[in-house]
């Protein structure tokens, strides 16, 4: 990869610190999984909705989550993400060998991140491997995705090596538990459906449910099948020359990487709601204001303590979201995720968001975005015992290799 000469060489602090989580003589990818493109029907369907415990809500957004799963692992869910002590550890997570292709020229630059398209070679027996994962990520186009910053001014350079693998560290977290809490919106969602069905007349449904009326048998629905694409961060390492040390690797770069999102024509890449934004035009398309209200409902869920947003994609599948909270809950929150979670647009929210009589009001969230007081939703008839589904991690060493 071209500008890899650019890194900076670990300290010693950096250096015994990622030793300690990683073989230096390889790379290693960790892929945060969700829904397969191939099996685009949701779990959450067919999951029951069970509100949160506020404390350990709270104490989780404060810390992150410890989710350490083997490749054979079920699904975690939510309510497991809130209940795992301590944060994710490089170390406890399982590992299988594969190679990555990527040119050394990027063929994007965001705000924080430089895009290159590359590919992932397994070369370990694919056995023990989740089918989802490696229909996503493995064997086919992704998106390898290098952090950068900007100094006072204005002039790009990479962050010292140390500090990169941190700053990926708490991408790969944002990625996950927005995955997580869309899930929870979405398996909420359901259950108001269920209710509604049993209670209101189709002539009374609202009309972005025109001409197909939910639930069916079949468990199909109107409302917008969204999802986070697989991701995940990966440390590359390249050979020593010229040393006399042992280890003859050396790690070069941290990456994000991702499943490519199709963009087409008739489906281009559109910045639905901007991390600073929480006021959504009248006229805005309909997917616009229905992620306006999966924000209403996670502040809701939450108790008023986090949300998804800086929501971007294309068609079906949404990438590099940002997750907003409470600080007041403590001042970590704001080191588990990514440099996005901004306090004056979490606290814009509850003044700004506009509620959708279609959808705010009709389930049943409206007026002034109210605080979910310890979960004690009006009118419930109660909750059930699943969580929605959290995604796998799956770990990979890698070795990274330069097209010509």
């Amino acid at each position: 990869m071209g500008n890899l000469a650019d890194y900076t060489r670990f300290g010693q602090k950096d250096q015994e610190a990622v030793d300690e989580a990683v073989d230096q003589s390889t790379s290693e990818l960790r892929a945060v999984s969700s829904i397969s493109k191939a099996k685009k029907q949701r779990m959450w369907v067919q999951t029951d909705f069970e509100p949160l415990d506020n404390e350990k809500l709270v104490a989780a957004l404060t810390r992150g989550s410890n989710v350490t799963p083997s490749l054979m692992c079920e699904d975690q869910s939510f309510k497991e993400l809130l209940e795992s002590e301590g944060k994710l550890d490089l170390q406890l997570l399982s590992s299988c060998r594969s190679s990555v292709t990527m040119p050394s020229t990027p063929f994007d630059y965001g705000a924080m991140k430089i895009a290159y398209r590359g590919q992932l070679t397994l070369e370990d027996s694919m056995a023990n491997l989740n089918e989802e994962v490696t229909d996503a990520l493995l064997n086919r186009p992704v998106i390898i995705k290098c952090l950068y910053k900007k100094g006072p001014d204005g002039q790009q350079s990479f962050y010292p090596q140390g500090h990169k693998l941190e700053e990926t560290l708490r991408e790969g977290m944002t990625l996950m538990w927005a995955t997580a809490l869309l899930d929870l919106a979405y398996a909420w969602i359901v259950k108001k459906l269920k209710e509604k069905k049993a209670t209101i007349s189709q002539e009374d449904w609202p009309s972005w449910c025109t001409g197909m009326p939910w639930p069916h048998d079949d468990e199909e629905t109107a409302v917008p099948d969204l999802y986070f694409v697989k991701g995940g961060f990966f440390i590359g390492h390249g050979e020593l020359k010229g040393t006399s040390s042992k280890d003859k690797t050396s790690q070069i770069g941290c990456y994000l990487v991702e499943e490519e999102i199709e963009v087409t024509e008739n489906m281009p890449f559109k910045k639905y709601i901007h991390n600073g934004c929480t006021s959504i035009p009248e006229d805005s398309p309909f997917i616009v204001k229905f992620l306006a209200f999966i924000q209403h409902v996670q502040y809701w869920l939450t108790d008023g303590t986090a949300f998804t947003t800086d929501f971007q994609g294309s068609g079906m599948f949404l990438t590099d979201p940002q997750i907003l909270t409470d600080q007041t809950i403590g001042s970590e929150a704001n080191t588990v995720f990514s440099g996005g979670n901004v306090q004056e647009c979490f606290d814009n929210f509850p003044v700004e968001h506009v509620c959708n009589k279609d959808l705010c009001k009709w389930f049943g969230v409206a007026d002034g975005v109210p605080r979910y007081s310890r979960y004690s939703e009006p009118g419930s008839t109660g909750s059930a015992t699943t969580q929605p589904l959290l995604p796998y991690i799956l770990t990979l060493h890698s070795y990274i290799y330069k097209n010509a």
